[in-house]
């Protein structure tokens, strides 16, 4: 599979940044046993236990020396990796976790954001998820960045046909991003997964607005899809026109 993000997203590799921690903590207990070895009569101090007390490390957990917007990327990574693997489920939990540390609303159960058919996706104004996606330790997740992340998790989705989900995170991507036509382009693919022909053809419509010089657009996407279109719109006809045709008929046997 072939993730787009701004594009054509080219092959990631997950950089394994591996932290001293436990390294730290090894060296730690080394010399905290180096110190009982060279003094094993020491007397224990008066009013406690003989019995050694549980050694408490100094050294702060991995996580916490994370901060969101690192975590963010790191996972985001990580989920691109998985996808390319074609192991789209742990892509999917992977972004989620993404999204999590940053802006967890976006991920909310019903959280959807709606997105007006004909009018709204040309304002350019950004969501209200930027102001979710700062981090008191680090610089802010921007928007398109959040969009990018959601339209590869709706590609994932879409890879195992889970067709309204895809559309939900994608009506998101386009309220954070609306001028990115990548957006537009998957959420047309993902309705006409779902049979939804007449909204795939505005979104498609959109994208090709948005990059009329793209190949893809052009030459497959919005071709297949006017033919659907053409093929719903002639199914229609025939149905109204059996349907008058069988009113008449009743009416000529009164």
């Amino acid at each position: 599979m072939a993730l787009r993000g701004g594009g054509k997203i080219p092959q990631f590799r997950l950089k394994r940044k591996v932290l001293p921690v436990q390294e730290a903590i090894w060296e730690q207990d080394e010399e905290e046993e180096d110190e009982d070895q060279e003094d094993p009569e020491a007397a224990p101090a008066s009013g406690t236990s003989s019995a050694k007390r549980p050694r408490q490390s100094s050294v702060p957990a991995p996580a916490a020396l994370e901060s969101p917007c690192a975590l963010f990327r790191r996972l985001r990574t990580e989920g691109e990796t998985l996808a390319e693997a074609g192991r789209f489920w742990k892509a999917v939990h992977s972004w989620n976790r993404a999204l999590e540390a940053v802006a967890p609303d976006l991920i909310k159960e019903g959280g959807a954001v709606s997105l007006g058919e004909e009018e709204g996706w040309l304002d350019g104004k950004p969501g209200s998820a930027s102001a979710a996606a700062t981090s008191s330790r680090g610089h802010p997740v921007r928007d398109h960045e959040l969009a990018e992340v959601l339209e590869m998790k709706a590609q994932a989705l879409t890879q195992v046909h889970e067709w309204e989900p895809a559309i939900s995170v994608l009506h998101q991507a386009v309220k954070l991003r609306p001028l990115w036509w990548v957006t537009h382009q998957s959420l047309g693919r993902a309705r006409l997964g779902f049979g939804q022909v007449r909204e795939a053809r505005l979104d498609l419509c959109r994208a090709a607005h948005l990059r009329p010089w793209d190949r893809d657009l052009a030459g497959e996407d919005l071709p297949w899809c006017l033919q659907l279109y053409r093929h719903v719109q002639a199914e229609e006809e025939a149905r109204r026109a059996f349907a008058s045709a069988s009113r008449g008929s009743g009416r000529g046997e009164e």
